[in-house]
């Protein structure tokens, strides 16, 4: 996938991100060109470090893993702020990317079992490739697997290192619900850490129920502690899988996604 060449101008320009993202300096604008809908996301300097040093680190992903051009990756356009006539007055970088459709949209209990196996199976491989570059994702979300141009592509690689990177996790770094129960003790991320976290959103897409806690405290304690798997029946051969990716000891979980596959197709 190649980003077209876009002119400096843009037919609507809409602020999309929340208020609180925003205080931080972080922008998110859905905008089109000829019809064609696409996403800008950038950073206001000297507003919030650790957000400036996400947004800078992501800019470095795609200049990076674009030289190799896997398939999971959206096409993207980094330009200089200041070229965009809306902004002609700020100065940094922006990322352009493609729109994309979020690939758990539908519920799975809308679908067939083959199709939600489907997707499954896609979601395992993007994830796979994204591993074999050297590289694993860090915060996995739903909305970070997206469809594009028929290609499962993901999104948002702020917290993205190389799987022989040592840093330790932080509340700044990590998102509570999808957070394996090692990273509440302080430990690395690593691709089991990225297999834990498709884990959840696996489990709350099919069991339709989004895991819930007040506090990052709560959070510890599910995961650390008390979370049970529970699917619906149509969904329990499953069930294997998800216990292989969710297991709360990491020795327990799979070590990668080929094990995964095998328990899909099995």
């Amino acid at each position: 996938m190649q980003m077209p060449d876009l002119e400096n101008s843009f037919e609507s320009l809409i602020l999309r991100n929340g208020l609180s993202s925003q205080r931080f300096g972080r922008r998110l604008y859905h905008l089109s060109q000829n019809g064609t809908p696409y996403w800008l996301k950038f950073q206001l300097p000297k507003v919030q470090p650790e957000y400036e040093k996400g947004f800078l680190h992501e800019l470095q992903i795609y200049r990076r893993l674009g030289k190799l051009e896997p398939s999971i990756l959206l096409p993207a356009r980094i330009i200089e702020l200041n070229q965009i006539a809306e902004f002609s007055y700020l100065k940094g970088e922006g990322l352009i990317l493609p729109h994309g459709d979020y690939w758990l949209g539908q519920p799975a209990q809308q679908l067939s079992f083959e199709q939600v196996q489907q997707k499954i199976f896609a979601m395992l491989g993007c994830l796979q490739i994204l591993h074999q570059t050297g590289w694993i994702h860090g915060d996995l979300k739903p909305q970070h697997f997206l469809y594009c141009h028929n290609q499962l592509t993901l999104i948002d690689f702020e917290q993205s290192q190389s799987v022989t990177q040592v840093h330790k996790t932080t509340a700044l770094n990590a998102t509570p619900r999808y957070m394996a129960p090692e990273l509440f003790h302080g430990e690395i991320k690593t691709v089991r850490t990225d297999l834990y976290a498709l884990g959840v959103i696996l489990y709350e897409w099919l069991s339709g129920q989004r895991l819930s806690a007040r506090n990052y405290q709560d959070w510890a304690v599910l995961h650390c502690q008390t979370l049970k798997i529970r699917l619906p029946d149509a969904f329990m051969p499953f069930f294997p899988l998800l216990n292989g990716l969710l297991s709360k000891y990491k020795d327990q979980r799979f070590q990668q996604v080929n094990e995964a596959l095998y328990y899909l197709k099995y």
